[in-house]
């Protein structure tokens, strides 16, 4: 399998960001790999962790009224110039954004080429959005991704219903 996650904007400011998220990359290899040198099942480690990061990070997202309304809020700029989404589907019960680039992939690489512990780090790595998309009420599929070696990573958001 080869990995394909190949930068796409090089302008100076999307380096320089891209560089900064490929640090965040390589600091989450090197917790999780001293986390299983202390005796700690890693990817427990790293999924609860990781999950708690994106709880805290729903603080900046509020409440929305529909599945379009998040996913816009979702897909700022930032996100746009470093992963490079592109919206490929969405209604007012699901969506899907596909992410041309990775830059913590990047920065995974650069310590390990392992493919089969990429996958799952970067699976871990999508608890972000998992505990994201949780605190705001939202579901949440991970399909294909670059670390397994497709061209893109694939997003599933689901709209459910809030109860009464």
């Amino acid at each position: 399998m080869e990995i394909k996650n190949i930068p796409l904007v090089n302008d100076r400011l999307s380096r320089e960001v891209r560089f900064e998220n490929e640090k965040r990359g390589m600091i989450y290899y090197q917790m999780v790999k001293h986390a299983a040198a202390a005796g700690l099942d890693k990817e427990r480690f790293a999924r609860a962790a990781v999950n708690r990061i994106g709880r805290d990070n729903s603080r900046d997202f509020g409440e929305y009224e529909s599945l379009p309304d998040f996913v816009y809020s979702f897909m700022n700029e930032g996100l746009i110039s470093q992963f490079r989404p592109e919206l490929k589907e969405m209604d007012d019960h699901r969506a899907r954004v596909d992410f041309h680039y990775c830059p913590m992939l990047g920065g995974l690489t650069n310590m390990t080429k392992d493919e089969e512990e990429l996958e799952l780090l970067c699976d871990c790595a999508m608890e972000t959005d998992r505990g994201l998309t949780d605190a705001v009420g939202l579901g949440f599929e991970l399909g294909r991704t670059i670390a397994g070696g497709h061209d893109t990573c694939e997003l599933c958001f689901k709209w459910k219903e809030k109860e009464a």
